[in-house]
């Protein structure tokens, strides 16, 4: 896998100039992601003061193409989610190594490679990456190099509102010039809450990884470190908090000032909340920058079939005009995934207590579906569970018949969808549905 990498241009102590016997060369920052910085970076790398929101999340997944997707196929995946999001932050930071299936997925996919890396789940991003250190006269000649690469994963939690940042160094690039002694060149990484200064609660545990090139060339250990979220410092429904958050370096080497400005990757958005909904998981951080939806196959293996709820969400999203029951005016019905691309808002999960007015007006349009054979039952779209149902004053919805074991089906891997994948209520959430053959 090709590796990026980010470039550090260290400054020694006294004035710059291209005197090099006397070991003095010129201090810029810049890196390969973003433009050239003379001083700490700006917001296209570090955050501004401000608060992170819903909508940058959704505007950098559709970026990236980064979404939030399992197939009710796919036991293997299902199964991955469930136990990532049943472990507890101390037992990982105990274990040390990650699944060694999740690192080999970051480091073969390269969607994980460069500065922004790639969120596979709401459960975990990872990058492969690395930072650069050189050295240039005023000529702009360059004078030495030195660079560490990195595998770096950040899980969400379901147990805790924090995300936990695990990196590795992965190779060394030979050290040329001034960097030529591996004892004596230090390269320091961490993380950073890129909004800390802001009262919002952002925090980041365990200090920064202080070594040697010699002692980065032997080490083979994860580093933690554990971004946490102060619930007492939210307003929001659910205490939601967003935050933003990236690794950082920087480099010391003989007679040095103590290193430069670090050098950050690009931030990372994180949502964390102490939603009450969620058995046994009452506090959670997710990686926020997913286009989360559910999926649902057409032609599927019988044992897993939603064949009928498939073709009548399709036809709902695809011909709502053709749909039941009919409308004077265009029906409009939302929710419908387009890689990258999401034509509306999505659907907005609501309380089950709040479900009765979406299933009293259902209820009216299947009563006129009667009689249904008593194989099957009578599905709606968008579902009840949904702002966006049949009794919404914005939209429409389509009613009808369906293989009533099918339709089970659909609606359990929906609440297994919006559970695992921390689905919260109304405004504070949305997802949406892709249908596919």
């Amino acid at each position: 896998m090709l590796t990026c990498a980010f470039l550090l241009i260290v400054q020694q102590a006294g004035n710059a100039s291209a005197n090099t016997r006397n070991g003095r060369f010129i201090v810029t920052i810049t890196n390969n992601d973003q433009p050239a910085h003379a001083s700490l970076p700006g917001p296209d790398t570090l955050a501004p003061p401000r608060e992170a929101t819903f909508a940058e999340g959704r505007l950098a997944a559709a970026q990236t193409g980064a979404h939030s997707y399992v197939s009710p196929a796919d036991s293997a995946v299902r199964q991955q989610i469930e136990e990532l999001g049943s472990a507890n932050t101390r037992k990982r930071v105990a274990e040390q190594d990650p699944p060694q299936s999740i690192v080999d997925t970051c480091r073969n996919d390269p969607r994980a490679d460069g500065g922004k890396g790639h969120v596979f789940h709401r459960l975990w991003w990872c990058q492969e990456h690395g930072f650069t250190a050189r050295a240039t006269d005023t000529n702009g000649n360059l004078l030495g190099e030195a660079s560490v690469n990195y595998v770096a994963i950040a899980w969400g939690s379901y147990t805790s509102r924090d995300i936990l940042v695990e990196l590795q160094k992965t190779t060394l690039g030979k050290p040329t010039g001034v960097f030529s002694d591996p004892d004596a060149v230090r390269f320091i990484i961490g993380a950073n809450c890129a909004d800390t200064g802001t009262g919002n609660g952002c925090a980041v545990h365990y200090p920064t990884v202080n070594k040697t090139l010699t002692e980065w060339g032997n080490d083979q250990e994860w580093h933690n470190w554990l971004i946490t979220s102060d619930e007492s410092k939210s307003t929001s429904p659910d205490l939601v908090l967003r935050h933003r958050w990236n690794l950082s370096a920087s480099v010391e080497v003989p007679g040095g000032t103590g290193g430069p400005f670090p050098s950050p990757t690009p931030y990372h958005l994180i949502r964390c909340d102490s939603a009450t909904y969620f058995a046994g998981r009452p506090k959670a951080c997710i990686n926020d920058e997913v286009l989360p939806y559910i999926t649902y196959e057409i032609n599927s293996a019988p044992a897993i079939s939603v064949h009928d709820v498939a073709v009548h969400i399709r036809e709902a999203q695809d011909t709502p005009d053709l749909t039941f029951p009919p409308s004077p005016t265009p029906k409009r019905i939302p929710g419908k995934y387009i890689y990258e691309n999401p034509k509306d808002n999505g659907l907005r999960r609501i309380p089950e207590a709040d479900e009765g007015p979406n299933r009293a007006v259902v209820r009216q349009a299947c009563d006129q579906l009667r009689p249904i054979p008593s194989d099957e039952q009578c599905d709606e779209y968008p579902f009840a569970s949904t702002m966006e149902g049949a009794a919404s004053p914005d939209w429409d919805f389509s009613a009808k018949a369906v293989n009533g074991r099918e339709n089970t089906r659909a609606g359990g891997y929906l609440r297994w969808y919006v559970f695992w994948d921390r689905m919260l209520y109304r405004d504070m959430d949305s997802y949406y549905v892709n249908i596919i053959d």
